[in-house]
């Protein structure tokens, strides 16, 4: 009956929430990067339970069960400075990788990062940990992050009765889990970042066609029973800016914003927030080779620093409904395809010169970079750059043959998914394949803590035995897993990716095919605040667990 009390007390977890920005940005209240040795390594660190604790060798704890009956926590006893004064926020971030995590028995159990713990009262215990759990099994390094909010002395930590705690460690599982890094910070964020603060915040969207009008907006958006999108991918396709006329790029560019920015009220009634994208690149690309030209020409590579440095101007201080700025559609300064000539700068360097152009005219815009080699998820930067505002952005249409089956000349075969596919060595295209595709994403977001946003995804909705649905579920379930926006390709574009027609290459109207279905499922999120549905699925355990003890 003391652990029913106990989980009781989680009734009143306050769920933590994904902030839109870059990276955890603010004053750095604590750090510990667990790369010391002997007792230094946890100085200040309480071992608890039964389980093994070892350092590394290269930096960092590994904490491990060899059953699933007891726990194995590290353990960190918080200053008051972290939560006072009144109001504060603080984000604890901790590093983790897993080996051989078993299954969990409840979502509470597992590995325990980070971990939080403080009295409410003489009667109410809080205990909350990091959102998007039970975390087990193997996964390379990733960090997992929970916020918390205290407004005044009366929802925060008393002292006197105990004195709050982080933890980190396993519980009710077996196997080790490494922690590598643990910090808290203030949560600092630049303005115009939060719209969707104090609730789930994350962006579940499409890509839109330039045309698509205000009637489309209300449709998509939170207006008058719409989908209930929040963000949209404005795909600026106007190929008259291939001119590599450097002089009349930003007059083009400048008539297309004003012609958007005459449905801005629409946009923002329907709740929908605006990720302007060059969808063309200035210049063009080499017909042949397909290479971006600005990459060998100085004077295409200045005008497109210029060009951005205006449109910061265009849209400085205008925050509804343009969210952030997504520089350039696929880059392909790399690659599959050669060249002769020696481009004279890369993608990530002229892509920092247009980010830093902007942040001096609007440091309060968030800016989207896109990964080179077409969006590929292999081909991150080396290292990020290093301003708050910036995210960078993937596109996943992988394997192609999948994808695009009967879309090209080439993909003239069926390719069912999970299944084998022939562009891809006739391996199994499954979830896991999807998830090792996307890793090398996903171990750079995680390893520079840098927010990812998948600007396309999709599959042709004739895929062989309603493939598109099953592969479109997979990629959504794996983007939710890493805390990842995403941006379906496309809403009222072309009809072959259209959830609004029925699976088969004839264009039939259905306006409840499964596909939309499934997107308007995690359109539903958006907005939700997590707090009550969160405290009814801990109300449903803990009636359970009473009705089990008596």
């Amino acid at each position: 009956r003391g652990s029913l009390m106990r989980w009781v007390a989680v009734l009143v977890l306050l769920p933590a929430c994904v902030c839109l920005g870059a990276s955890l940005v603010g004053d750095l209240l604590y750090q510990r990067e667990f790369t010391f040795t002997g007792a230094e390594a946890l100085a200040g660190w309480t071992v608890r339970g039964s389980g093994n604790v070892s350092l590394l060798a290269g930096g960092g704890v590994r904490v491990c069960l060899g059953s699933s009956s007891g726990s194995s926590l590290l353990t960190l006893s918080l200053e008051s400075s972290i939560w006072q004064p009144y109001p504060s926020t603080f984000v604890i971030t901790a590093l983790v990788a897993a080996h051989g995590v078993s299954t969990p028995q409840h979502n509470w159990n597992g590995i325990k990062a980070p971990f939080f713990e403080y009295r409410l009262s003489d009667n109410v215990t809080i205990y909350d940990q990091a959102p998007g759990g039970p975390y087990y099994g193997t996964f390379t390094a990733r960090n997992l992050t929970l916020k918390y909010e205290f407004d005044d002395a009366s929802d925060a930590p008393v002292p006197a009765l105990m004195t709050p705690t982080v933890s980190l460690g396993l519980e009710l599982v077996s196997g080790c889990a490494d922690f590598l890094r643990m910090e808290i910070t203030t949560r600092s964020v630049p303005s115009g970042w939060d719209y969707f603060d104090g609730v789930d915040n994350r962006l579940r969207g499409a890509m839109i066609p330039m045309n698509l009008n205000a009637q489309g907006f209300r449709d998509f958006g939170s207006q008058d029973g719409g989908w209930n999108a929040n963000v949209v991918r404005w795909q600026i396709t106007n190929k008259t800016l291939e001119t590599r006329d450097v002089s009349r790029w930003w007059p083009l560019l400048q008539d297309m914003l004003t012609q958007f920015d005459r449905l801005a009220s629409y946009i923002s009634a329907a709740g929908i927030k605006v990720l302007v994208d060059l969808h063309v690149v200035p210049g063009g690309c080499d017909a042949v080779t397909r290479v971006c030209e600005i990459a060998f020409d100085s004077t295409l590579q200045d005008g497109f620093v210029d060009l951005w440095r205006r449109v910061a101007e265009h849209y400085k201080g205008v925050h509804d409904p343009i969210w952030a700025f997504d520089l350039l559609n696929e880059p392909h300064f790399m690659g599959d395809y050669s060249d002769p000539r020696t481009p004279t700068t890369t993608w990530f360097a002229l892509s920092e010169r247009a980010a830093r152009a902007v942040y001096a005219v609007d440091p309060s815009r968030p800016i989207v970079i896109s990964f080179d080699n077409w969006g590929s998820p292999d081909s991150p930067p080396s290292t990020p750059v290093s301003l708050p505002v910036v995210l960078y952005t993937i596109h996943m249409y992988a394997p192609i043959c999948l994808t695009h089956q009967w879309v090209y000349p080439e993909y003239d075969q069926d390719v069912v998914y999970p299944g084998p596919a022939w562009c891809a060595n006739n391996v199994t295209i499954d979830k896991a394949w999807l998830r090792a595709y996307l890793q090398p994403a996903i171990d750079f977001a995680n390893l520079h803590r840098i927010q990812i946003v998948v600007g396309e995804f999709s599959c042709v909705r004739w895929a062989a035995q309603n493939s598109s649905y099953r592969y479109i579920r997979d990629c959504i379930e794996i983007f939710e897993d890493e805390d990842w926006h995403w941006i379906y390709h496309a809403f009222r574009e072309w009809a072959g990716w259209s959830v609004e027609y029925f699976e088969s290459k004839e264009n039939i109207p259905d306006n409840n095919t499964i596909r939309k279905r499934l997107l308007l499922d995690y359109y539903a999120h958006n907005g939700a605040t997590p707090t009550v549905t969160f405290s009814l699925l801990l109300l449903v355990s803990v009636i359970a667990l009473a009705l089990l003890y008596n």
